[in-house]
């Protein structure tokens, strides 16, 4: 997802793992949510922690991407 830059995003899933990012994207983007990941060239480095993988999303979106998250890791 582009154009971020004059919208109002949150994080609805931080990790230092690229591939579990990469997991609830597709799960958001499955169902209609668009979202992005932000700093994903950083997962070399996260065992060191410096920066978490963070997947965002339209703020209006932000209840609807935390609910479908929460029921797929049940």
């Amino acid at each position: 997802m582009t154009g971020y830059q004059n919208e109002n995003t949150v994080t609805v899933y931080s990790t230092s793992n690229l591939f579990d990012a990469e997991i609830v994207a597709n799960k958001l983007q499955q169902e209609g949510i668009q979202c992005s990941i932000l700093n994903a060239n950083q997962a070399g480095f996260s065992g060191l922690g410096i920066t978490a993988i963070e997947v965002i999303v339209r703020e209006e979106d932000a209840i609807r991407a935390e609910i479908c998250i929460t029921t797929s890791e049940t």
